[in-house]
């Protein structure tokens, strides 16, 4: 499982499409543990843009503080 956690001065950012950078998490399924975290540079906020980037990154699902509703 890949998390996405859009991040500001590494708090969860309260707006899904205007963060600093997003926090990937790899979670192993089987055992529940942590094998990865790393920071990436998001591409310029434009509707559609973060989520299919996230998706290309192979992210399943998101954590974050509040979404617009072409995001969800």
């Amino acid at each position: 499982m890949r998390v996405a956690i859009p991040t500001e001065n590494n708090l969860v950012c309260p707006h899904f499409g205007h963060c600093e950078v997003f926090t990937i998490v790899e979670i192993d399924s089987e055992t529940g543990t942590v094998s990865e975290i790393k920071t990436m540079n998001p591409p310029p906020h434009e509707r559609g843009v973060i989520p299919a980037w996230l998706n290309q990154l192979g992210c399943t699902h998101i954590i974050a503080g509040g979404m617009g509703h072409r995001a969800l």
